[in-house]
């Protein structure tokens, strides 16, 4: 069994933020898996209706895939992601984080088996949690476009309409390092995606 936790904040304010990447990344994969539900026998059951178990959102896709949507705020993402990998039974290495990150431009993926916070409140929080920095991780670029300081009022901000426009190809490519996480783990995701950005 693998897990793909989507980072972000519950709640209607958050919904369009550049913090919630993570979150929009597991809504456009459902999306995609619903699409696809019309083909059961391609993908046995599909349960497409969100469960809530220990402090997070989880959806069954196909197969032996979790799609988790921690609901502890982004801050304390760890709490939820512990508990669903001990309900669970996962190892590190079959748990995939995906979240947004400052440090990277608009729309640029980049995955790493393992590796610290770098300023990230989500990661530093399920590395505090875990006890360990060695768990898979997909982060999406959303710039920072020259800010310094506080930058909590943009990544807390709402998309543009020029960012909602380039968004769906960005959650396309990160629907594929989801299929291929499920496929192989995180090697086959880092050798796709991180040579797309070289």
């Amino acid at each position: 069994m693998k897990a793909v936790f989507g980072l972000g904040n519950p709640g209607r304010q958050y919904r369009q933020t550049r913090h919630n990447l993570g979150f929009l990344a597991i809504d456009r994969y459902l999306e995609r898996l619903r699409a696809q539900a019309s083909f059961p026998r391609l993908f046995g059951r599909l349960r497409l209706r969100g469960r809530r178990l220990d402090r997070a959102l989880v959806y069954r896709g196909k197969g032996d895939l979790l799609l988790v949507k921690p609901l502890t705020y982004m801050n304390h993402s760890g709490l939820a992601v512990k508990a669903i990998i001990s309900r669970f039974g996962l190892r590190l290495e079959d748990s995939l984080v995906v979240c947004d990150d400052v440090a990277l431009p608009w729309g640029r993926l980049r995955a790493r088996a393992k590796g610290g916070a770098g300023g990230h409140g989500g990661l530093a929080s399920i590395i505090a949690e875990l006890g360990t920095e060695e768990f898979p991780r997909l982060r999406i670029g959303i710039g920072k476009e020259g800010l310094q300081g506080d930058l909590a009022p943009y990544v807390l901000g709402r998309l543009t309409p020029e960012e909602l426009a380039r968004l769906e190809p960005v959650l396309a490519r990160v629907a594929r390092a989801i299929d291929l996480f499920h496929e192989g783990g995180i090697e086959p995701v880092m050798n796709e995606v991180n040579r797309e950005e070289s």
